[in-house]
């Protein structure tokens, strides 16, 4: 697949971390040279709300009686943590997240009379300490990607937040951001300490899915992306998106995300305006029939 991407009207928000250069003053000290040097921290803060952990908890049904449970005492049967990348009206994440029951060797043992149903979805950036709570992950699309074990996903659970698509190819200027933890096993990933590893990079967006090096850090990497600067006309400064990073050996392979996420559905057909004769009518939202005349009564239509 080559890297190239259509382009989403939408950006990261100064809410969520992008930077908005309004004055002339801001406008004159941050400028596109400074985003193309070695000025980590503009970087980081502009795209941190973009890279989350997410924990997707789960509970089994009945499906005669309709009783739901936990395991061994817990509110949740299990779960799943996962790196996960915010799009417009979506997310890139694991496979496994979107379902964690499938590879749950303690649903697989009581399958049959009981189903898996999502119970609670939360999230944790950089920014926070604590897991924060989200609406359930509710998947509407889910496209594959290259790795087999990742895929984007068109779901409203994190509001349209979410990264632009870089509309590039060929060799690019621009940073490569991971997420990275102070606990290296995945079991501790719930309570790690999440920090921010980043610098300038050179890549070719044109051959398939190229590979990048781990970064030099003292700290557990655990998935990262490629963006690049991007000056809007009225001065905001946005970082779009050129690929996930995911790890493959003791290299880190570049994943870009199916043009089909960014297909908008076409509409088919024309609206074709009428005209109403007087001595017709026509319904309602209720069904109702809309006189065009009184009848000759004076009197107004019964609503």
């Amino acid at each position: 697949m080559k890297m190239g991407f259509k382009r989403f009207n939408y950006s990261i928000l100064a809410a969520a971390g992008l930077l908005l250069l309004n004055s002339g003053t801001v406008r004159a000290q941050l400028n596109l040279s400074m985003f193309q040097s070695n000025n980590q921290q503009l970087v980081e803060e502009a795209v941190q709300r973009g890279l989350m952990l997410v924990k997707q908890e789960y509970v089994v049904q009945d499906t005669a009686t309709g009783q739901k449970y936990g395991l061994n005492d817990q509110d949740d049967f299990g779960s799943w943590v996962s790196f996960c990348v915010l799009l417009k009206d979506g997310y890139v994440t694991s496979q496994r997240l979107i379902e964690p029951w499938k590879q749950d060797v303690q649903f697989q043992r009581r399958a049959g009379s009981l189903v898996p149903l999502r119970s609670s979805t939360s999230f944790r950036t950089v920014q926070d300490t604590q897991w924060q709570q989200a609406s359930l992950l509710d998947p509407a699309e889910i496209f594959a990607m290259e790795d087999a074990g990742w895929v984007s996903v068109k779901d409203s659970c994190f509001a349209g937040e979410g990264f632009l698509l870089a509309e590039s190819a060929g060799k690019r200027e621009g940073w490569l951001v991971w997420l990275a933890s102070d606990k290296a096993d995945r079991d501790e990933w719930e309570s790690a300490r999440l920090s921010l590893v980043s610098y300038r990079y050179q890549i070719d967006l044109s051959s398939e899915n190229p590979t990048v090096e781990s970064p030099k850090t003292d700290k557990s990497v655990i998935g990262g992306i490629y963006v690049e600067p991007v000056f809007d006309p009225i001065g905001v400064v946005r970082f779009e998106l050129g690929g996930v990073l995911v790890k493959e050996g003791t290299a880190w392979q570049l994943l870009g995300v199916p043009e089909e996420y960014s297909q908008a559905v076409e509409e088919t057909g024309a609206l074709t305006p009428l005209t109403v004769s007087e001595s017709d009518g026509a319904s309602d939202a209720n069904g109702d029939a809309t006189d065009n005349q009184d009848n000759g009564k004076g009197k107004k239509r019964r609503k």
